[in-house]
C-alpha cells in the first residue's frame, strides 16, 4: 500500500514539476481545460496536470507488469484518473511474452490499476495474434481484458469475427464471445 501511494505521489511530483513552467508560463490558456468529448474514463472535470510525450510503467516486486506510452496525458486527481490520447499499452505476463494494445484514447484508474482504451483499438501478441475492436478494458485484479463490441481476430490464415471478447494475460488466451464466424484463407 505504501509503495502504491509513494508511486502515485512520485508520479504527481514528477509530472507537476516537469510541466509547471509549460502550463503556467508558456501556455497559460491551456490550464484547467475540460477533457474534449465523452469517452473512456471521461471525468468531465478540470485536469490537475497535463503533459505531452508520456511513458508510465507499473512494476510488481521489481518485475515490469505493463507500460503506457501516449502523446498526451491529463491527470484528474479528484477522480483518480489519468486520460491518454494516442496511447499504446504493453503488458508483460509473468510467463514471458508481450501483449500490446493501441488506441486513440485511453485511461488509467490510479485507484484500481484498471486500464481502458477506445477508438480504433488494435491488440497484438508477440506470437502473431492480432485483434481489432472499438473498446477494451484491462482489469488489473484478474490481469484480464474484456470488450463488448464487434471484434476481428486474426492469426496467419485464420480470421474470426464476432461480438465481445475476453482474454487472460496469465493463460495467454483470447476468446470471441458471440456471433462467431471463422474463415480460412488460401495459402
Amino acid at each position: 500500500m505504501f509503495a502504491s501511494i509513494a508511486r502515485r505521489l512520485l508520479l504527481v511530483f514528477v509530472l507537476g514539476g516537469g510541466i509547471a513552467v509549460f502550463l503556467y508560463v508558456v501556455q497559460p490558456d491551456k490550464r484547467g481545460r475540460t477533457p474534449e468529448g465523452a469517452g473512456v474514463g471521461d471525468e468531465g472535470g478540470e485536469e490537475d496536470i497535463s503533459v505531452e510525450g508520456v511513458r508510465h510503467f507499473e512494476f510488481d516486486g521489481g518485475t515490469l507488469r505493463w507500460s503506457i506510452q501516449a502523446k498526451t496525458a491529463r491527470f484528474f486527481q479528484a477522480g483518480n484518473l489519468i486520460r491518454f490520447d494516442t496511447v499504446t499499452a504493453v503488458f508483460h505476463p509473468p510467463e514471458g511474452g508481450t501483449m500490446q494494445l493501441s488506441a486513440l484514447r485511453g485511461y488509467y484508474d490510479t485507484a484500481t490499476g484498471n486500464i481502458g482504451v477506445e477508438g480504433d483499438v488494435t491488440g497484438r501478441s508477440d506470437d502473431g495474434y492480432e485483434f481489432r475492436t472499438h473498446r477494451v478494458t484491462y482489469e488489473a485484479a484478474t490481469r484480464s481484458i474484456h470488450g463488448q463490441d464487434k471484434v476481428t481476430l486474426r492469426k496467419d490464415r485464420v480470421t474470426i469475427e464476432g461480438v465481445g471478447l475476453e482474454g487472460s494475460l496469465e493463460r495467454r488466451s483470447i476468446r470471441v464471445l458471440s456471433s462467431v464466424k471463422a474463415a480460412v484463407s488460401q495459402p
